[in-house]
């Protein structure tokens, strides 16, 4: 609680491969109305004023996202690796995988369980979400085709490369963004379809 002229000070380990660094979170009650809040990460430091709600600080969770196991150059390299995020942008659908990022610029299609949906048809959406948690099993780029990821529990997620899916969408129709063993993306390795 915050009252009168009381700071509070909370730390936590940033992450669990990485319990000596700190974020502090200090807030300081300018007036009763408004609280300021100095974050400071890593020695970078940054004032937020007026703070719609401030919540504790979490630590992270052990194995809540795991690092990924190796630093792959292209598709083939997610096999053992689970989907993270699934991403609906203005015009394509992006998969996070532990660091490295595919990208469908044409419009994914999931089939499982006897159903098929094709992004942006109804019951995709959740369709694709429903991928998130879930390991790649295998994975087959076929030429300028397809690319297919086969996901634990016999769903298929596809990425249409061919020239009839690229209609009214420009000349791209997928990517991949490998990422380093830090977890920053490498976008001067990116593999274009």
């Amino acid at each position: 609680m915050i009252a009168g002229s009381h700071h509070r000070k909370m730390t936590h380990a940033s992450t669990p491969t990485r319990a000596n660094e700190e974020s502090v979170i200090v807030m300081v009650p300018s007036t009763p109305e408004r609280v300021t809040a100095e974050v400071s990460v890593r020695g970078h430091s940054r004032t937020l004023a007026q703070p719609a709600v401030l919540h504790p600080v979490c630590p992270a969770q052990e194995g809540y996202a795991r690092r990924m196991a190796h630093d792959g150059d292209d598709p083939t390299c997610l096999v053992g690796e689970q989907l993270n995020a699934v991403a609906f942008v203005m015009n394509y659908v992006e998969f996070t995988f532990n660091g490295p990022v595919l990208r469908a610029l044409t419009d994914p299609i999931i089939e499982g369980d006897g159903l098929r949906h094709q992004f942006p048809e109804p019951g995709s959406r959740d369709a694709l979400c429903s991928l998130i948690g879930s390991e790649v099993a295998a994975v087959l780029i076929k030429g300028e085709d397809r690319i297919q990821l086969k996901f634990s529990g016999e769903r298929v997620l596809t990425i249409p490369l061919d020239p009839d899916s690229r209609l009214g969408r420009g000349v791209e129709a997928a990517h991949y963004v490998p990422a380093a063993r830090n977890g920053t993306l490498r976008v001067a390795d990116m593999l274009v379809w």
